[in-house]
């Protein structure tokens, strides 16, 4: 009797990830000729850092409305349609920075343009690009000494996400399902991009569809070795000292709050973890390592995206220190 059921539950797994499959397939066929914007953005590995697309326009389309994106030759996005030898911002960091529900023709300002008062700002972010990995996207970018003019370089740390990315298991290839190479071929085909995030959601492996909710991230930021996360963020700050001798030029660093901090009401449910998140801006204030730091506070009630992981553009509020 077992062995039926056993059974029973391998046809009835197979049999759901049939009727997805063909759901998914028989809708988008009848839209695909109209298909022109991703429902993710795009973005794939090299093995050292996640990246954009190359010199592309493309659009995202969500529950929030359509968002276009920009980008250049060298990856980054173009918030405002001037080139990168033009900028003299280059940040690096991961989704968060990168603005997922804003564009030039939304009211509201990017927050990289509140924080630095300008507009001149090439982002080089996008999902799951930890801290080690932008700062090694940085080294690659400023190889080319045609980026001598940029005045200041800006990183990113989203505490709620980069906090688990530091450590020394986390591997990047486990959770991005594209390598740069398979990029381009997408780039015209949303349609089979959606099918990759399809495989992967289905797989298990690079996505989930039962993403943790805020207790279950806090359990597993609990199940962390302070000591190890202390140790990881010692060796990325040392490695950033050393990329700042390297190119004399000034760093300035954003440090986002963890979103699964708060209620839906917007108010802190894990006073620990705040005062982690206080100190850690402490201990990098200390090291003396960054020009400027811009510690963010949650400034709204209705303050996160429709994919309930990233702060909405304008929801946080940035101090200097």
């Amino acid at each position: 009797m077992g062995t039926f059921f056993i059974f029973y539950n391998n046809i009835l797994k197979h049999f759901r990830f049939l009727l997805i499959l063909f759901c998914v397939l028989h809708l988008n066929t009848i839209s695909i000729a109209r298909a022109e914007c991703f429902s993710i953005i795009p973005y794939a590995h090299n093995n050292k850092y996640t990246h954009l697309p190359q010199n592309k326009n493309f659009c995202v389309k969500n529950k929030s409305g359509i968002f276009k994106f920009k980008t250049s030759q060298i990856h980054s996005r173009m918030i405002f349609n001037n080139y990168d030898d033009e900028n003299s911002f280059f940040a690096f960091g991961d989704s968060q920075l990168l603005g997922i529900d804003w564009d030039d023709t939304k009211e509201v300002k990017h927050d990289l343009e509140k924080i630095l008062e300008t507009k001149n700002v090439s982002i080089f972010a996008s999902p799951n690009n930890g801290p080690f990995q932008s700062l090694s996207q940085a080294i690659d970018i400023f190889k080319n000494k045609k980026f001598n003019n940029v005045k200041k370089i800006v990183f990113s740390f989203n505490f709620g996400n980069d906090i688990f990315r530091i450590q020394k298991r986390w591997k990047l290839e486990n959770f991005v399902p594209l390598k740069t190479e398979d990029l381009n071929i997408m780039m015209d085909k949303p349609f089979l991009y959606d099918l990759v995030i399809l495989k992967g959601v289905l797989s298990g492996k690079f996505f989930s569809t039962n993403l943790p909710d805020n207790l279950e991230t806090y359990l597993l930021y609990k199940n962390l070795s302070k000591l190890s996360s202390q140790e990881r963020i010692n060796i990325w700050l040392t490695k950033i000292e050393q990329f700042k001798s390297s190119l004399n030029k000034k760093i300035n660093l954003i440090i986002y709050p963890p979103y699964w901090m708060y209620n839906k009401n917007g108010n802190v449910i894990y006073e620990d973890v705040y005062a982690d998140y206080l100190n850690l801006l402490l201990y990098i204030k200390k090291r003396n390592i960054f020009y400027q730091v811009f510690v963010g506070k949650l400034n709204s009630k209705n303050y996160l995206t429709t994919d309930k992981r990233h702060f909405k553009t304008g929801t946080i509020k940035f101090k200097k220190q």
